[in-house]
Parts: C-alpha cells; structure tokens; sequence
C-alpha cells in the first residue's frame, strides 16, 4: 500500500468530528514529556479514548462468538478428553 502526501489536503476536515473534538487525555501529558527523549520506547501510545463503532463491536462479538462455537464443534467431533472419561 502507497500512502501519498498531498500538501493541497485538508486532513484535519477528514477526520471524524467525535474524534476532531475529543478532549486530550493524561496520556497525552506523558506522550508530549517523553516525545524526543533519547532511548525511551513510548508504549504509551495504542489505545484509545473513544469507543469503538457499534459496527466494530459486532463484529467482533460474531467472530469470537464463530470461534467459540467451532471449538465446542471440533471438541464434540473429537469426543470426551481423557482426563474427562476418566472417574
């Protein structure tokens, strides 16, 4: 994937109001005061403030969903573990 920067483009107007006025976080404070630092790993940044779309969360919830029942499927196909017959 190309990624091409264009100086004519307002990025700012291309991104999600909710996102645009969402208030800096603490995080934020810590990112700014290490940002530059000489030998820091910033493992500070990754996680946002904002919770996902509905759309993401459902999809999410039908795959782990999808990935539980195909486990209880492969483990029904499988019969009862040993340590589970045992007794």
């Amino acid at each position: 994937m190309t990624i091409v920067s264009s100086p004519d483009r307002n990025w700012l107007a291309e991104i999600h109001p909710t996102v645009r006025e969402a208030q800096p976080s603490g995080i934020v404070e810590v990112f700014d005061y290490g940002r530059g630092r000489q030998g820091l790993i910033p493992l500070w940044v990754g996680e946002g403030d904002l919770p996902p779309p509905a759309s993401v969360s459902e999809a999410v919830k039908a795959s782990l969903v999808g990935q539980i029942s195909s486990a209880r499927s492969k483990r029904r196909a499988r019969g009862p573990s040993p340590s589970r017959s045992a007794g």
